[in-house]
């Protein structure tokens, strides 16, 4: 029985605009993109009294799907369409072809046909009949190992861990159990999503195993990773602040965005030696002087507001006990190809994040952050260890594993040591990303 979710009118409205396209000039690239609009447009009305949050278009197909009991055949012509469309969009070398075009005339025309019946246009069924218009050849499905989906429901399975139920993106109703182990900060206590989760939230799961009995089950490894909604990206700094030695505290997030610190002597230095090290990058030069005046002017009134003697007290202080590592820094790193405060966003992870130096060297790329604050005890403070992690990976997802050369940490104000290395392990990474997705939790 067909759903008729849509009135007539709407309908046919929705025929006409696939119409125009059709016979419309332009790329048949062009063309797909806009029927890619299109398709997301008649999924956003019909979503639009949804009963939980559908943030993007894949979440809204599955949880329409689900809701109207779609046919297995249309709701895999619908999910070929919406991968097809996105590969067409994303990859800008990639040269759609006339069939998949006229295919994705023929999905849209179906669906429109399912929702309402009574609408009806001869000369699109014309145009299909005469271009002999296909569905998309549906490929077998592959192993899957990473994989976006949509929850349906979860489990706890105490002590063990727990059990979710998803939809993958080809429409296939897959099972995924997490074990807990308490390794790292709690990034693998799996059962800490039971607050995060809603039905038809949006995870990326990487790195998950094929069970055994197979059957679309799937079960955690000590490398799998969970992003919920990877669409929604997350400054790493913001995460890293929540991160301590032994645990991490999202709920400081909600604390931290209500706080609007006022300015302090130790912010307006932070900002002074950032300003005068962007400078030493450019150019080399011993005019103390001309740089702090040079960082002054593009911040003059925080400066003035802290009074004459603690101005004077950060000139002082950036001289002797920050200047030298700036200049050590400076003359190494600027002898390579490199890029200053260069921001990155990260789909895969939910992440996005702006560092403050990126440099090549024989062929990779170099993380540095810099640091002027006080020096810690131990090799580095766990919010600046965290927040490095997350710009390796963001890294590492731009450029390729092969391409990731090492990530320091600079503490510009320690004499000794002060360029110190931050190394990646698979648990803090699940630690920095359940942080995030716990976070992501309370806001939501």
């Amino acid at each position: 029985m067909k759903a008729q979710l849509l009135s007539q009118d709407l309908a046919q409205d929705f025929l006409q605009r696939i119409h125009a396209v059709c016979s419309g000039e332009g790329s048949v690239k062009g063309r797909i993109l806009l029927l890619r609009s299109l398709l997301e447009d008649l999924y956003k009305t019909l979503t639009q009294d949804a009963r939980h949050s559908v943030g993007n278009l894949f979440s809204r197909m599955q949880y329409l799907h689900n809701e109207v009991n779609m046919p297995a055949y249309l709701v895999g012509q619908a999910n070929a369409m919406r991968i097809y469309c996105n590969k067409v969009s994303h990859e800008s070398d990639f040269e759609p072809g006339e069939a998949e075009y006229l295919s994705c005339v023929w999905v849209l025309v179906k669906l429109l046909d399912h929702f309402q019946a009574a609408a009806s246009h001869p000369a699109l069924l014309e145009y299909l009949e005469q271009h002999q218009a296909q569905a998309f050849a549906i490929k077998k499905s592959r192993k899957k190992v990473d994989f976006p989906c949509v929850v349906k429901s979860w489990e706890l399975n105490p002590p063990a861990g727990m059990d979710i139920t998803a939809i993958d993106e080809d429409g296939d109703e897959v099972s995924i159990r997490l074990f807990n182990d308490d390794k790292g900060r709690g990034g693998r206590n799996w059962n800490l999503l039971d607050k995060v989760l809603w039905p038809w939230a949006t995870l990326n799961c990487i790195k998950l195993g094929e069970a055994s009995s197979g059957n679309n089950r799937f079960v955690s490894n000590p490398g799998t990773l969970i992003v919920v909604e990877p669409d929604y990206l997350m400054d790493v700094s913001t995460i890293a602040n929540c991160m301590s030695y032994n645990t991490m505290n999202p709920e400081l997030s909600l604390i931290n965005s209500l706080i609007d610190e006022p300015s302090s002597s130790s912010i307006v230095l932070g900002s002074t030696v950032n300003n005068i090290f962007d400078d030493l990058m450019f150019e080399h030069t011993d005019d103390y002087d001309q740089l702090f005046r040079n960082s002054l002017a593009r911040g003059p009134i925080p400066m003035i507001a802290l009074g004459a003697r603690e101005a004077l007290d950060i000139y002082h202080k950036v001289k002797t006990e920050h200047l030298p590592r700036l200049k050590s820094m400076a003359n190494y790193a600027r002898t390579h190809p490199m890029m200053l405060e260069p921001s990155f966003i990260c789909p895969k992870y939910g992440l996005q994040g702006r560092l403050d130096l990126l440099y090549q060297r024989d062929g990779k790329q170099y993380i540095m952050e810099l640091k002027s604050g006080n020096v810690p005890q131990g090799d580095m403070w766990p919010s600046h260890q965290a927040q490095v992690i997350g710009y390796n990976m963001m890294i590492r997802e731009a450029y390729g594993f092969q391409q990731l050369g090492t990530a320091s940490i600079l503490y510009s104000k320690s004499p000794s040591k002060s360029l110190r290395h931050v190394s990646n392990t698979v648990e803090q990474e699940q630690d920095l990303l359940m942080c995030r997705n716990r976070i992501l939790g309370i806001w939501k």
